[in-house]
């Protein structure tokens, strides 16, 4: 008689109380802890044949196309100038560092783009139109990945909720990101900077980058190549007026490399992503 209206319990018993289980059910007499709230009258399941169990498309594991992304201030290494309240000058730099610039991701998307609706496509195109060689990389962004900001799981979760696609498309975007190596790249512009104190300070140039986390555990340094990412910062690392930013950044040799700096020293205060 328990068999029978165990049987019974089963067949009725919520998907969820079913099907979100992942352990493998013996040929013997087995039961299955409840789910169900506290306040809430509890059946036990108990099965007497295997079960197959199947994970619903809401039961799949998120797919992340990167680990986590923290994004900051490098120094430009420039000499500097020396500024005060009234008064601005033009300060040029030049630097070589490691990482890969911000656009030459942004125009890898076609693995991303071939898993987007027409309609899905129309929107993305709307988006790639309005970038300007930020961080927040246009496919990057579409999935919750805005490395302009600080990016976590519950970002990545958050966005994943929103798409019944996303997994897809994070596939299709951590696959590009895999084929990408770092390079030495040459930073290079000019930008004006103005005082903001009666104290003369030595302003240097910054530029804006985020820091990766792979999947794998390597990690990615991307620079951006948008005049909005570059400021002048005085010894303190306070932002100052900019202008008139110009900057490019170029490829020199491609190889391999690691990073030598953590983003936590490179990091200015007092600025919002």
């Amino acid at each position: 008689m328990l068999s029978v209206f165990s049987a019974i319990a089963v067949a009725f018993a919520p998907p969820s109380m079913i099907l979100s289980r992942s352990c493998v059910q013996q040929s013997r007499v087995s039961a299955i802890s409840c789910a169900a709230p506290a306040d809430e009258p509890c059946a036990i399941n108990v099965l007497t044949m295997p079960l197959s169990v199947t994970l619903l498309q809401g039961d799949e594991k998120t797919v992340y196309a990167v680990e986590q992304s923290e994004s900051g201030y490098a120094s430009l290494g420039s000499a500097g100038i020396t500024v005060q309240k009234g008064t601005s000058g033009t300060l040029h730099f030049e630097i070589t560092m490691q990482g890969i610039d911000a656009r030459t991701i942004a125009s890898d998307d076609s693995k991303f783009q071939s898993t987007l609706t027409e309609s899905e496509k129309y929107k993305y195109d709307e988006v790639k139109q309005n970038y300007n060689g930020g961080l927040n990389v246009p496919f990057l962004s579409w999935i919750g990945i805005n490395l302009g900001a600080s990016v976590s799981k519950d970002d990545i979760n958050s966005a994943a909720s929103k798409n019944t696609d996303y997994n897809q498309q994070a596939q299709a975007v951590k696959d590009t990101l895999n084929t990408l190596m770092q390079t030495k790249l040459t930073v290079r512009g000019k930008l004006s900077a103005t005082g903001i104190s009666m104290i003369p300070v030595t302003a240097t140039a910054f530029v804006k980058i985020a820091q990766v986390k792979m999947a794998d555990g390597s990690t990615m340094n991307v620079v951006s190549s948008s005049g909005n990412d570059v400021t002048a910062a005085d010894g303190d690392g306070v932002p100052l007026p900019t202008d008139d930013v110009t900057i490019n950044v170029l490829p020199t040799k491609p190889e391999a490399l690691i990073l030598t700096k953590d983003l936590s020293t490179l990091s200015l205060p007092h600025t919002s992503p």
